[in-house]
Parts: C-alpha cells; sequence; structure tokens
C-alpha cells in the first residue's frame, strides 16, 4: 500500500439499553464530526481507495457520514477489527494492502491509538507530534502515514476533529 490511514470512529452514546457494547450508536454530535472529518480527509487528499471498518454500529455510523466525502470507496466491515489489538490491526493491513492503494481502517482505542504511536515512534515523527498523540486520541481522530516499498510507515498527518470545528469528545 502507499498510504495508511488510522481512524477512530466518533463520540457514540455511553452504553445501550441492551448492555452490548458493540451496538452503541454514535451521538448526534459524532456523526456531524464524521462528516467534518471525512471533508477534511478528502481536502487533504487523503482519499482511501479501500475502507476496512469494524462490525460495531458506532464504527460503521462513522463511516456511512465520512464517506459521503468519498462515495466511491470500497468498503469492507470486518468482525476481527471490533475491538482488535494494535498487532491484529497491523497484520491487517499488512494483509489487505496493496502496492497502489491507500487503505483506511476505521476501528477502536485502545488498538488504533497504540498502533498509530507505534508507527509515529517507528517512523522517526517528529516529537511534537509524537507529544501530541500521546495526550490522547479522541473520537474521530485520524493519522496518516505513507509507506514505502519496504513496507516502513512515515508519517503523513494527524487530525483531531476538535482542530477543524468538530467536537471530538470522549
Amino acid at each position: 500500500m502507499q498510504r495508511l490511514i488510522l481512524m477512530r470512529h466518533g463520540q457514540a452514546e455511553r452504553m445501550r439499553t441492551n448492555g452490548e457494547d458493540i451496538d452503541r450508536r454514535l451521538t448526534s454530535a459524532g456523526e456531524e464530526d464524521a462528516r467534518i472529518m471525512g471533508r477534511l480527509l478528502r481536502e487533504q487528499n487523503l482519499t482511501p481507495d479501500l475502507a476496512l471498518v469494524s462490525a460495531a454500529v458506532r464504527t460503521q455510523e462513522t463511516w456511512a457520514a465520512a464517506s459521503e466525502a468519498f462515495p466511491r470507496v470500497r468498503v469492507q466491515v470486518r468482525q476481527g477489527l471490533y475491538l482488535a489489538s494494535p498487532n491484529q490491526l497491523r497484520e491487517t493491513a499488512e494483509q489487505m494492502g496493496t502496492e497502489d492503494e491507500t487503505l483506511m481502517i476505521l476501528a477502536h482505542n485502545p488498538g488504533v491509538h497504540d498502533l498509530a504511536l507505534r508507527l509515529l515512534r517507528d517512523g522517526s515523527a517528529p516529537p511534537s507530534v509524537v507529544a501530541k498523540l500521546n495526550s490522547g486520541f479522541p473520537p474521530c481522530s485520524v493519522v496518516a502515514f505513507t509507506v514505502d516499498a519496504a513496507g516502513r510507515h512515515a508519517y503523513d498527518g494527524v487530525f483531531f476533529v476538535r482542530d477543524y470545528g468538530g467536537g471530538g469528545r470522549e
């Protein structure tokens, strides 16, 4: 793959009445934040070719809102991305990305956050960027990487929706 985009789902309700975490839905603020982030990614020329989306309701709703900015993207909903570890996320990215594609993974903390930090450190990202992510990875945050032919990830951008008019609340 040429580029990897890691995205956390938007702000979700606290708990469903049925008590199942996977069924938690986005709040209206989370849905609006996802739309903002989709538009921002398009403006930054960070349009995925393929999006892998966790099977959780909140990630699918985040994708539905964000993808309004890029409707022609192929999407796969994956049960294995629900609460996946950083290693599982990385393995999925390596298995799915083809040479000329931009791959997006839309999933959950702490996996997405931890993987982003690992890739930033491995790719010698500026200390200010690592520090920004060390402070947390709020809902609807995105980190983008370019990927060279040897599979090394280089920092390509970090986007917190709160910096672009959204809430990005926990």
